[in-house]
């Protein structure tokens, strides 16, 4: 629900997740726009407008879930127990496989993002309950859906 009232106007966003990007070294790049360019969506049962739209290119994940089980595994499973499942050690999830209780499969398959959603790198550290992110991006990206710093 953020975005701005002023046509024409637009926010670059920084989006970085812990377990879904950072993983992977980078934030979603992303941008809000104003409430003329907003899509309409449902959200919670009640239309909104969405005004935080993802970059060109394409983004860092992908649900796991479908049915109510996993689509992926990871292909040392069952019993890999990773704590990310990148797209390179995905194999089709096998409901029959000798599962034992406790083993667990994460619920996002990580991926290369592309395009200008892959502008900005992180690097993070966890440490005594603190998270440390740096973020890093080109001054100028000559991407129309970015703001150029001068």
């Amino acid at each position: 629900r953020m975005g701005t009232n002023n046509p024409g106007e637009s926010i670059d966003v920084w989006h970085w997740k812990a377990h879904r990007t950072s993983p992977s070294g980078y934030a979603e790049d992303k941008h809000w726009v104003d409430l003329t360019q907003a899509d309409e969506i449902i959200y919670e049962g009640e239309t909104v407008l969405k005004t935080r739209l993802a970059d060109s290119g394409s983004g860092f994940d992908s649900g796991n879930v479908k049915d109510g089980l996993p689509k992926y595994m990871h292909k040392n499973d069952p019993g890999a127990n990773v704590d990310f499942l990148f797209e390179a050690d995905a194999v089709a999830f096998d409901p029959n496989a000798s599962w034992k209780n406790g083993d667990t499969v994460p619920g996002y398959v990580l991926k290369a993002g592309k395009g200008s959603r892959a502008d900005v790198v992180t690097k993070a550290t966890y440490s005594g309950g603190t998270w440390v992110v740096e973020f890093q991006r080109s001054l100028v990206t000559n991407n129309p859906d970015d703001i150029q710093f001068k």
